[in-house]
């Protein structure tokens, strides 16, 4: 599972909600980081956020997609505008 969060503080309490249920997780800190961990190592779900610097949510489900048409991505966000 890939976590891509570029707030630590939200970044770590995903990984460890996750890890304390059995997951093998790998972070990054914004859209590129995951893209280039995607090219690197099975990933079978996706966890990012939807405001990131250098790519966003948007742009790293996109990008991924087009890749890995089936893998699953689930945003998540602190982002209380419509």
């Amino acid at each position: 599972m890939l976590i891509a969060e570029d707030n630590l503080l939200n970044r770590s309490l995903l990984r460890d909600q996750l890890r304390t249920l059995g997951a093998n997780v790998i972070e990054a800190k914004d859209g590129e980081e995951a893209l280039a961990k995607l090219e690197t190592a099975h990933v079978d779900l996706v966890i990012t956020d939807l405001n990131m610097p250098k790519m966003n949510g948007y742009e790293l489900l996109q990008t991924a997609r087009a890749k890995q048409p089936s893998l699953p991505v689930y945003a998540v966000s602190g982002n209380a505008l419509p």
